[in-house]
């Protein structure tokens, strides 16, 4: 053997150490008739090289990258002539784009880990799910002003299905406007108008405790704000307190019908229930119509 045999040799063998040299192009993933898989090939996905329309192809996918319009990173299949989803390409995006967040794609599906259907068959990492991180009417506060933001609400009235879209709040003219004092206010949803409305608590100073104001019988409760006088922003972990009663807390267990005087019944009145006070005779006895129906007031 040569020298030179012998350096190539060496060589080669130093070079088997390390991973080959591979092209690795990127492409965008893309529908083909309605789906990012070609049929009976869950494991492949449609991607259009280099995010050209003549570069389209079908390559090896075991990723979660399945979304169409997600630009994806491509190197060596175990089996050629195959190419492979290795991850999202990055190198796309704007250097200021803040809105696509590519990075949850590249985690492989283990939602199974974090459920958590019973207390014997929960998952390995299973996840806790506490009040706040409910959305459904949540309010929360931006840290910069005194404008908060409400999440939207499904719910049901008489039978009747209503939406509340969200909406923000500016509650500026809620602040104290005595030095010192602090109060709570509570922000609702009003069922019977569906729009957001508020109720005051009294305000006190120094070590006095702060009152929390009561729920009205139409409110669906959102959350508590406390203001203290000067204050120019809320910040939900430093201001809001949580003020849904998801577990038939507020006022869902209560009756709608509030008597407002001792006899007072609950009558029917053009298709409704409402709260009356029956009208009596000389002798105590409840009047009625010629119908049979009770009088009220």
């Amino acid at each position: 053997m040569t020298k030179l045999q012998d350096i190539r040799r060496q060589k080669a063998r130093n070079d088997a150490q390390f991973e080959p040299n591979h092209d690795t192009p990127w492409g965008v993933i893309v529908e083909v008739n309605g789906s990012t898989s070609p049929p009976n090939r869950a494991n492949m996905t449609w991607v259009d090289m280099w995010n050209r329309s003549n570069g389209r192809l079908a390559v090896i996918n075991e990723t979660t990258i399945k979304t169409a319009g997600t630009p994806v990173q491509l190197g060596p299949a175990p089996k050629p002539p195959y190419l492979a989803v290795v991850g999202t390409y990055n190198e796309s995006l704007s250097p200021t784009d803040t809105t696509t967040n590519l990075g949850q794609f590249n985690t492989p599906p283990h939602a199974a880990n974090h459920q958590y259907p019973t207390e014997a068959t929960k998952g390995a990492d299973a996840a806790l799910i506490y009040q706040p991180a409910i959305q459904m009417l949540k309010l929360t506060g931006n840290g910069t002003d005194l404008t908060v933001s409400i999440q939207p609400l499904i719910y049901w009235v008489d039978g009747t299905r209503k939406t509340f879209p969200g909406a923000d709040l500016d509650v500026t003219s809620y602040v104290p406007g005595t030095a010192g004092q602090t109060k709570r206010i509570l922000v609702y949803l009003d069922k019977d108008t569906n729009n957001l409305a508020v109720v005051e608590g009294t305000a006190v100073s120094g070590a006095i405790p702060v009152p929390w104001p009561d729920a009205p019988d139409n409110a669906i409760p959102s959350d508590f704000v406390r203001l203290t006088n000067g204050q120019t922003a809320v910040t939900t972990a430093s201001h809001v307190d949580e003020g849904r009663g998801l577990l038939g807390g507020g006022n869902g267990a209560l009756s709608p019908f509030r008597a407002t005087a001792d006899g007072q019944i609950i009558i029917a009145e053009n298709g409704a229930f409402t709260v009356r006070t029956p009208l009596v005779d000389a002798y105590g006895d409840i009047i009625t119509d010629s119908q049979g129906r009770i009088v009220t007031t």
